[in-house]
């Protein structure tokens, strides 16, 4: 397995913190932020890496690189400058050449880890027979007032919870939010969660790599971010999963009324895995200079988190 780490596209809130401007760098814990990812990903044995970067920090960011590289001299970085504005469908088809096993991580230089373990990703993605897992997690509302106060992300699940059915960013909510009509269509069950929130790590399968690097040809996802590509209804019709499969709705012709021919498996739905990621401090995705401030200061509370990867 290997594990991308998006670089090049940092929220300018985040790196005003840091004269390097690369918001990789900054403190968490004993550490940095990338030098815990890196520490998160040797722990399951995963040492290949890919790191995009804009090019006025590519310099900085090979130095640092350096430096990390002299206590894990096995790992392979391969840094590579893109656009600050690319998507993410974009940038993997840029880096495409670099990634060359069938199972890849995504992650961004701003996702906060603690106590996981990817092993369990990978379980969850052969045992669902999914395409992609997308990681969420609870926020320490009953330790901070201010996370308690957050705007909240809603999600979409089977009734059992292990896959996403849809997703809505926090500023994609508004009074009056509907179900996309797709789902409630198939006349699966539905569970609307709010408190979770994306993380920021997901677990790639080669063929959704392939997916999702072809969907940069739509228009309507150019400036898609991560966090915003969760969509299942896109992977499913770029994937086009047609073996052992029916159509979701058929007229009396036998012919699809769904506009997308949109189709199924039933058993294999080949979506999206939800993980729940139940952490012992806090796993979040930094936006801004108030959340990066308060996950470092649970940190800093809890004795039992360390970075230097002798405990967790």
């Amino acid at each position: 397995m290997q594990a991308v780490i998006f670089a090049h596209s940092d929220p300018s809130e985040l790196s005003q913190l840091t004269v390097t401007k690369t918001c990789c760098r900054l403190p968490f814990g004993s550490s940095t932020i990338l030098s815990n990812l890196f520490d998160l990903f040797l722990e399951c044995d995963i040492s290949d890496f890919v790191i995009t970067h804009s090019k006025s920090t590519g310099a900085l960011l090979e130095q640092y690189v350096s430096q990390l590289n002299k206590d894990r001299p096995h790992i392979h970085v391969a840094l590579t400058p893109v656009p600050s504005e690319c998507s993410v469908a974009e940038c993997l088809c840029r880096i495409r050449n670099l990634i060359t096993l069938d199972y890849v991580f995504l992650v961004g230089s701003t996702t906060i880890l603690t106590d996981l373990d990817l092993r369990r990703l990978f379980l969850a993605l052969i045992r669902s027979d999914a395409s992609m897992v997308a990681v969420f997690s609870s926020l320490p509302t009953m330790e901070s007032k201010f996370f308690k106060g957050l705007p909240r992300e809603l999600i979409l699940t089977t009734r059992c919870g292990t896959e996403l059915l849809g997703y809505f960013a926090a500023a994609e909510i508004k009074k009056n939010t509907t179900i996309p009509r797709a789902l409630t269509q198939q006349g699966i069950g539905l569970l609307a969660r709010n408190d979770l929130r994306d993380v920021g790590l997901y677990l790639l399968t080669r063929s959704t790599l392939e997916a999702v690097t072809r969907s940069r040809e739509d228009i309507s996802h150019k400036k898609k971010i991560t966090g915003q590509f969760l969509d299942p209804t896109l992977l499913k019709m770029t994937l086009n999963i047609t073996d052992h499969t029916e159509l979701l709705t058929k007229d009396s012709k036998g012919h699809s009324s769904n506009p997308s021919d949109l189709y199924i498996n039933k058993k294999k739905l080949s979506g999206i895995c939800l993980y729940e990621h139940n952490d012992a401090c806090i796993s979040i995705k930094l936006t801004d200079p108030l959340t990066f401030v308060e996950a470092t200061r649970l940190v800093s509370l809890d004795p039992s988190f360390c970075l230097n990867g002798i405990c967790q």
